[in-house]
Formats: C-alpha cells, structure tokens, sequence
C-alpha cells in the first residue's frame, strides 16, 4: 500500500515533532512547505492526501479585523505565512481534500473562514488554564510539563492536554445560532471566570473536511489519550 503524503507549513517551533509524529504514528511522508512560490505549492497541493498546518506565530490581526496594539511586537506576526496557509486551504477545500491543524491553523481557520472571535488570552486573570505557563509564570512540576490545562469534550468527558498558546477562539454565546452548517465543537476550555464565554480547543466543520485542535498531540501523542483520538480521527480522514 503506497505511504500517505502530508503537506506541511512552518516555520513553527514544534516543527521537527510534528514530522516525528507524521512519521512514527502514521508511518506517512511529509514535504514542508516554507516558501510563497504557488505554482511549487500547487504542485504539492496536487499530490498531497492532506493537509497539516502546524502551529506558529500568532495570526495577523488585520486579517481578522482586528487592529494592531499600540507598541506591538511585529516579530509576533507572520503575514506572508498566513496569506500562504489561507491560499493553501482554499486549494485543499477545493480539491475536496481533508485539512487538519494545530494551534494556530485552529485560530486562523475559525476566525478566517468560520468569522469567529479570536481574543488575548493573556488578558484573563484565570490560572485555571495555563496557556504557554512561562508567561504566566507558572511552575508546574516535572511530570506536568506536558498535561497542565483540562479540556471538556462535547460528550462531557474531562481530558488533560497541554497548552502553548496565547491566542484563542471564543465559542460564541449562542453557538446553535452562529456556527455554520457542519461545524462542530469538539472539545472547549474554561477560562474560569464567571460571566466568560470559554474557548474552542478541538473543532470539526465536516462541511469542508476539516479537523483542528488547539493543544499540540505532536509533543505527547504517545502517551496522551486526547491526542490520540485527534490522530486516530486523522487516520481516518484520508482512507
């Protein structure tokens, strides 16, 4: 039976993990795309099974409407890399071929193409999720370095992930009434404050072939239970 091949985006800081785990769990082959060159990319877009954005640096605001902080770091931001993954899942929807994500492919895809609110998380004073626990200053001990935040999937089953994000997506107030046809969310975290909406950690838009997480499965699939239900869902998608 002739290997899968996956197409890949970068840069990403969990880059070389996300192959391993491309490798070693599926036993696919991966190309690595890191270039604006679209005729090269179309090319791939051609022979790819699927595609699997990585995660990153944070969205570009302005593509979501949202406008720049004053003294914002642009370093945090990488339009050309984004306007390369919006091209690319445009192709992939097209061609009717499955797309999944992590991290911030979560963010881009929901606020890009679902219109959905993408927020700081650094705003909220909850500790109850740590995302990206050095910022927070949290101090986790060593076998926690992995699974600090919880996740609650859409059967009321509780799950433990980890959680290297800033940036997430708000399940809107009234989700029956503004998610489009198709989408569902799988999985969301709690900010743990009263009164705040919680944020979308696993969604699924079966309207486009698409299947996202916010946690990161390549730093832990092989010992947690929740990346591993993400992978196995993943497996399925290109048979």
């Amino acid at each position: 039976m002739e290997k899968k091949l996956v197409l890949t985006t970068g840069p990403s800081y969990h880059q070389k993990e996300v192959h391993e785990m491309i490798e070693d769990y599926f036993g696919w082959n991966y190309v690595y795309v890191e270039h604006d060159n679209q005729k090269n990319i179309d090319e791939w877009i051609d022979r790819c099974d699927l595609y699997m954005g990585a995660g990153g640096a944070d969205v570009f605001p302005a593509l979501y409407g949202s406008p720049i902080k004053k003294d914002e770091n642009m370093d945090c931001f990488d339009r050309q890399r984004d306007l390369r993954e919006i091209y690319i899942i445009k192709k992939f929807i097209k061609a009717g071929k499955p797309i999944t994500g992590i991290c911030r492919n979560l963010q881009l895809y929901c606020s890009l193409f679902l219109k959905l609110e993408l927020v700081d998380l650094l705003g909220y004073k909850s500790a109850n999720v740590c995302h990206h626990p050095s910022k927070f200053k949290v101090k986790l001990k060593d076998d926690e370095d992995q699974f600090c935040h919880q996740i609650e999937l859409n059967t009321g089953k509780k799950m433990w992930v980890n959680s290297h994000h800033t940036m997430g997506i708000l399940v809107p107030k009234d989700k029956s009434g503004e998610l489009l046809d198709g989408v569902e969310i799988r999985a969301t975290g709690d900010l743990g404050e009263e009164g705040v909406p919680k944020i979308i950690e696993w969604v699924k838009d079966s309207s486009t072939n698409v299947n996202m997480v916010q946690f990161h499965p390549e730093l832990m699939y092989k010992t947690n239970e929740a990346s591993q239900m993400f992978l196995e869902e993943i497996k399925k998608m290109v048979e």
